[in-house]
Parts: C-alpha cells; sequence; structure tokens
C-alpha cells in the first residue's frame, strides 16, 4: 500500500502545501486542525470555499474571532472590481464561529490560514493573534495568507528574509518589513 504522505508522485490524497511542510489529508476525518482566525468583513469567498475544501478533506477547522461567542455569526464582504482603481465591498454571507479565542488550544492545531479582506487589519491588534502566529512560524508549521492576510505576518514580525507576496497595494508594507514581495498572477501562490 502506497504511504500517502511519502513521495509527491505516489500521493493518494490532495495534500496542501503550506510554508515547506506537506499537510497530508485523507478522505475521511482524522486528527488534522486548521487554526482559522476571523471577523466581520473578511473576504467571503477566501474564508468560505477554504474552511469547505478543508473541512471536505476531514480536517478539522477551529474557527475562531476575537469578541465573538461561539455559534454566533459574523458577516463576510464580497470585493469586486468595478471598474474603479480599486475593489468595492458588498455584504457578503453569513459566517458560523465555532470556538471563542479562549477555547481554543494552538498546541492541537497543525496549521493556522490567514483570510483576507478587511480583517486582518484589526485582527493583528490583538496580542494573542500575534503570539499564536508567531508559535506557527517558531514551530516550522504550515501557515497560509491570503491577500490582506500578510498584514498579520507583517505584525507578528515573521517576514523578514521571507519571499511572500500579497495583494499588491501591500507590498510596500512587506519590503519595509525585511521581506521580498513577488509578483504573481491571481491563480498563482508564492511558497517560502
Amino acid at each position: 500500500m502506497l504511504d500517502p504522505c511519502a513521495d509527491s508522485a505516489q500521493l493518494l490524497y490532495p495534500c496542501v502545501l503550506f510554508s515547506k511542510q506537506r499537510f497530508c489529508l485523507s478522505k475521511k476525518r482524522n486528527d488534522k486542525k486548521v487554526l482559522m482566525p476571523v471577523g466581520d468583513c473578511m473576504e467571503g469567498y477566501e474564508v468560505i470555499v477554504p474552511f469547505q475544501a478543508l473541512e471536505s478533506l476531514g480536517v478539522i477547522v477551529d474557527v475562531i474571532c476575537s469578541g465573538t461567542k461561539k455559534g454566533n455569526a459574523i458577516t463576510t464582504a464580497i470585493q469586486d472590481f468595478t471598474g474603479c482603481q480599486i475593489y468595492v465591498e458588498m455584504r457578503g454571507h453569513s459566517f458560523i464561529i465555532r470556538k471563542t479565542f479562549d477555547e481554543v488550544d494552538v498546541v492541537e492545531c497543525q496549521g493556522l490560514y490567514i483570510t483576507g479582506g478587511r480583517v486582518p487589519q484589526y485582527i493583528r491588534l490583538k496580542q494573542k493573534v500575534l503570539e499564536f502566529t508567531r508559535r506557527f512560524f517558531n514551530h516550522n508549521l504550515p501557515v497560509a495568507a491570503l491577500c490582506h492576510g500578510i498584514r498579520v505576518l507583517v505584525a507578528a514580525g515573521v517576514t523578514e528574509s521571507r519571499t511572500l507576496t500579497c495583494y499588491p497595494a501591500l507590498s510596500p508594507g512587506v519590503r519595509v518589513a525585511g521581506g521580498k514581495y513577488k509578483e504573481v498572477l491571481p491563480t498563482e501562490t508564492v511558497n517560502d
């Protein structure tokens, strides 16, 4: 029998790449857990699609939001380019919070996913978010940050000497924080 994590040419199940570590998944529920800090006005598709994809692969996703109780909903935003120089935001969907900040045990999580939208500009002000972001980097655990999610990495001080991508308007912040910005197509990622 092939080991799904042994060699990328022999993969039986999809793997998600975060950092330089392979995060192997199976089709049934397993002990893999990803932490997903969220908040109002996060980009809807950047949180809902990865959440559903990870869950469908058996990964437990601990969705947390500062100041919001477990079971309550927050509102996403749908961002669209409507001919303006920058995107506009429209009300999106409701998204249910799974745990409070105090209930989550970061040590149990093997990955961190930071969504884009406006939420990173205020969750980066939460000391606990910065602490667990640093923990994931210090333990060489997988981290994914989309679009504006880079703001959390910059605030946590983990971008120095790393090659990163983000929403292009945020690239000066990456450079000031000692990171190397790489421009890529919207369908591409940077893995450092």
